[in-house]
């Protein structure tokens, strides 16, 4: 899945800086199965997990699990969140 969703959309590497995250928090709003947000900590962020579903939570929480990664899933609307200054 991570190598196809490279080579059909290899603007998200770029775009997501990934390597760029190390230490930092990273909240990821529509998580789905996880693919884009493993990248994260395996270059040293820490990564919350949101997803509208419960089926999009424990599907990227199993992808978590299967790689030995650690994360944070939360199943919630993000659209009434006020996200100001939550990580600083």
């Amino acid at each position: 899945m991570e190598t196809h969703r490279c080579h059909a959309e290899p603007c998200i590497r770029e775009m997501a800086e990934f390597e760029k995250w190390s230490g930092r928090r990273v909240l990821e709003i529509g998580c789905g199965i996880g693919t884009d947000r493993r990248q994260f900590p395996g270059n040293g962020a820490k990564v919350v997990g949101l997803d509208l579903t419960w089926t999009g939570a424990r599907w990227s929480k199993t992808g978590f699990e299967l790689f030995g990664l650690n994360g944070d899933f939360v199943v919630a609307d993000a659209e009434p969140l006020a996200l100001r200054k939550v990580f600083g």
